[in-house]
């Protein structure tokens, strides 16, 4: 498993997108506001990202909640442990 980690708008999306794509793996967001719908300005959801070389990169934990209703790692136990920006995850 890769983390990556840094601050906000050094292109962390394109980085993880691109590393997953050699990798042929997914990538889990553990941004606390990408999580929420319809809050795409000011959040960095750079969707357009997750395209690397034509191919889409599938990713997780983003537009899953509405706002207003809880987070996820406080809610969700399992999630819990997802706390970096970004986790690239191989295939099975």
């Amino acid at each position: 498993m890769i983390t990556i980690l840094g601050p906000t708008a050094v292109g962390k999306t394109r980085i993880s997108a691109m590393i997953a794509a050699r990798m042929d793996a997914e990538i889990i967001s553990a941004d606390s506001r990408q999580v929420f719908r319809g809050m795409d300005l000011g959040t960095g959801k750079d969707l357009q990202d997750y395209f690397v070389d034509g191919s889409f990169i599938p990713y997780h934990l983003i537009d899953i909640r509405q706002p207003g209703e809880g987070g996820v790692i406080g809610d969700d136990p399992p999630k819990a442990n997802l706390l970096p920006a970004f986790v690239i995850y191989a295939k099975a």
